[in-house]
This record gives C-alpha cells, structure tokens and sequence, in this order.
C-alpha cells in the first residue's frame, strides 16, 4: 500500500491528511514512480493556504525523485529502476509513490543523491532562467541578490560569480552575512529599506546594479528601483 498527503480545503497545515493510495498501473506515456525524496517549496505554503488557488480535493508537491517501478506503453527513455527527478509539477509529489508523465523525467547520475535532486531541480531550473534567460549575467555585471542565504538565493550566488558577476547579496537578519560571503557575495547588505539604495550607490561608486533579483515587493520595490542603473532590470 502507497500513502500520498492530500487536502480538501485551503487552511493551516491541519487541513492535510494522510491518505493511503491504491499502486496504479501506468497509462500510455507515463510512469508508476516509487519516490525516496520530494522537495518542499514556499509555493506549496501559499497553495495550501489558497493564496495560490489549485484544484480541491487534491495534493501538493511539484519536484521529487526515486525510481522507476512500472512504465506504460510507448517510453523509451526511462526504463524500470532508472533513477530519476522532476520539478514543475503536476501537482501529487506529497507521496511514497506516484503516476507522473515520462517526458517530464530526468535520469539521475550516480553522483547525485536523491535529496539533492529532489531539493535542487525546482530551485535550479527557476535561477536558470533568472541568470540566463531573464537577464544574461557574465563578466563585468553588477547584481543585486535578496534572499542570499535561503534555498534559490544559495544557487543563485555562487553561480552568478562563477558567471563572472560582482554580487552584493540581501539578507534579513546579520546572523545570515557570514553564510552570504560564504556563497561568493562580494558585498553583504542587511536589508533597511531606508539605507539600501544607498549603500549600493556607495559600493558601486555611483554605478549601481545592472539587474536587482528582489522577491520581496512592497516593502523593497522602491529601494531595488532606486539601486538600478540607467535601463538596468529588476
């Protein structure tokens, strides 16, 4: 017997259940997935909540990893006991085992554990586009980086400086500066809305940033816009 967390409503998190599942046989194109580690996010939380509306009843859970047990007609690429990850959904990854699309799989390498996998995918796949789609980072960009030591922030930085960035990272609180300048941050900001823009300004020699990644809002908009150089990006 599998289990899978579920909920019928939006709440706190006394609204999920643990639900026993039945193992399913897979359809065409997809496979029955035995997993060993998922990922958990904040968009979870804000799903949950229903800030985020998803179909009720239903489960949560976007990335996760295991291995292969059973696979439907017509996969090729994956095989039963290949190791493998996914990220993005569909939503259902809160379970010991799980239908998922085959396409949407990734074999793992032997050198990477499925907690890592599991972990990483989601945040991964969202710095990549953030450093190479949304604005190309290289060598000689300024960036501006809140949330240095959460999750995303803690792929985002030393990738950026291996991208060839100068990174002045973001945190909330001065216990988090050492593991900031432990991740590459060039510079460390506790952030004061008040003396932000400010402080970049000064770091910069009046340059400022070329793209400020600021998943705050309200409360930071006006100092990220204010750290911008001329046409930068946030």
């Amino acid at each position: 017997m599998t289990s899978a967390i579920r909920f019928n409503q939006a709440g706190g998190p006394e609204v999920l259940e643990l639900q026993p599942t039945e193992v399913l046989h897979p359809g065409p194109g997809e496979v029955w997935l035995e997993q060993e580690a998922i990922g958990v996010n904040f968009l979870d939380v804000s799903q949950r909540k229903g800030a985020v509306p998803v179909p009720l009843p239903g489960g949560l859970g976007l990335e996760g990893a295991g291995r292969v047990a059973r696979v439907g007609a017509g996969v090729s690429h994956v095989a039963v006991g290949d190791r493998v990850a996914y990220a993005t959904g569909p939503l259902g990854g809160y379970a010991s085992a799980r239908l998922f699309p085959a396409e949407r799989l990734v074999k793992l390498p032997d050198s990477v554990s499925m907690e890592d996998a599991a972990a990483v995918l989601f945040k991964g796949i969202t710095a990549q586009y953030l450093l190479k789609s949304t604005y190309a980072v290289g060598p000689g960009s300024t960036v501006l980086l809140y949330g240095v030591a959460g999750g995303l922030g803690s792929i985002m930085a030393p990738w950026a400086k291996h991208l060839g960035a100068f990174v002045i990272g973001v945190v909330s609180r001065p216990s988090s500066v050492d593991k900031a300048r432990a991740l590459g941050c060039d510079e460390v900001l506790v952030f004061d809305a008040q003396t932000l823009a400010a402080d970049v300004a000064r770091i910069t020699g009046g340059k400022k940033v070329d793209v400020a990644y600021d998943p705050i809002g309200r409360a930071s908009f006006e100092a990220s816009l204010d750290s911008l150089r001329p046409r930068g990006l946030m």
